[in-house]
């Protein structure tokens, strides 16, 4: 009998052991997100657009590395994948592939007045933009895609309009090109004031639904889930929730709170939907900045990146970006030395 109990005892203290192994080793896992990033992600890095026409790429396993552009009344934006730069012109889109180093396509269409862009993901010759209606607070979404690309998403033909309201933010795709989700303003609210909230909007069929209170909705690569931020109110704006909502079953997953909050940054997910970027303010020496965070899903372990400008997260950044080596070593006519 005692034998028994002295193999059960030895049991409990093992047992008892990996547990507190494996939560040490979970501690230590959560505190290495940059070494992790560093060590893994030789492909991948960080994409800032600074103003005054400089681009800088972060990668997690060297020095930065810096551009200029080389036509600065171009827009840049990194599609939503990481595998594309868009330039957005009066008229014209222009397309970069990043791994393809100096290739571009040209797009002729475009409005000088419009107020976002997106490329599908995986579909870079796919796009959507929104340009105002003459009815107040309505957007005109405009889509666009080469016949070969529509016919392949299911959309109704090349180049095809919708109505929608007003978008807050730069809206996400899903990876199949099927649905776009909103971060809209709705000035109906029961309470008398404005509040926004997270719309799922199936372009083919031009329904929408309601899933979520929130802003700066984006689609997981996987595009089983949608990340959001959600304020804690009008009193208290720059505090708020990340927060994950699960697009099959409807299941809303608060992921942490945090203050200083800055709910014009969005959840921007790495393009193997392990990590995402999120941002929070910073005011320091009389200089207003935002400090850029990684999140790893897995464990929810953060670590600081580094802080840009205010300013520069008002002109496109950061966002990930793929195959970044191959864009060091063909920048391609948009970008530039800025030594030269």
């Amino acid at each position: 009998m005692s034998a028994v109990n002295t193999a059960g005892q030895l049991r409990r203290i093992i047992g008892h052991l990996s547990g507190v192994l494996c939560a040490l080793s979970g501690l230590l896992w959560g505190q290495n997100v940059s070494t992790e990033l560093k060590d893994k992600s030789k492909d991948l890095a960080l994409l800032t657009f600074a103003p005054g026409g400089k681009i800088r790429i972060h990668p997690f396993d060297g020095p930065d590395v810096s551009f200029c552009e080389a036509d600065q009344s171009l827009t840049p934006y990194v599609s939503q994948d990481g595998r594309t730069i868009l330039w957005q012109t009066t008229g014209s889109f222009r397309l970069q592939s990043v791994s393809g180093g100096g290739s571009l396509m040209q797009h002729k269409s475009g409005d000088p007045r419009m107020s976002w862009v997106v490329s599908v993901p995986n579909h870079p010759e796919a796009f959507a933009y929104a340009v105002p209606s003459d009815t107040p607070l309505v957007d005109k979404v405009i889509f666009e895609a080469t016949p070969e690309t529509a016919k392949l998403l299911g959309w109704p033909s090349p180049h095809f309009e919708r109505e929608q309201h007003d978008a807050w933010t730069t809206p996400s795709w899903s990876p199949d090109g099927k649905q776009l989700a909103l971060g809209l303003l709705d000035s109906h609210s029961t309470a008398g004031g404005s509040y926004v909230f997270i719309l799922l909007w199936n372009v083919l069929s031009g329904e929408g639904k309601k899933v979520a209170s929130g802003v700066t909705p984006v689609w997981a690569p996987d595009g089983q889930w949608i990340s959001y931020l959600r304020s804690h109110g009008p009193e208290h704006q720059l505090a708020g929730e990340a927060h994950l909502y699960q697009v099959v079953t409807g299941r809303d997953e608060k992921l942490f709170e945090f203050d200083n909050l800055d709910v014009n940054f969005p959840l921007r997910w790495s393009p193997d939907g392990k990590y995402f970027l999120y941002g929070r303010i910073v005011h320091e020496t009389g200089n207003t900045e935002d400090v850029i965070w990684i999140y790893r899903l897995h464990d929810g372990a953060t670590t600081e990146i580094f802080r840009v400008p205010r300013e520069t997260i008002v002109n496109r950044g950061p966002d990930w970006i793929s195959s970044w080596q191959n864009l060091k070593r063909t920048p391609g006519p948009l970008l530039r030395n800025c030594e030269k």
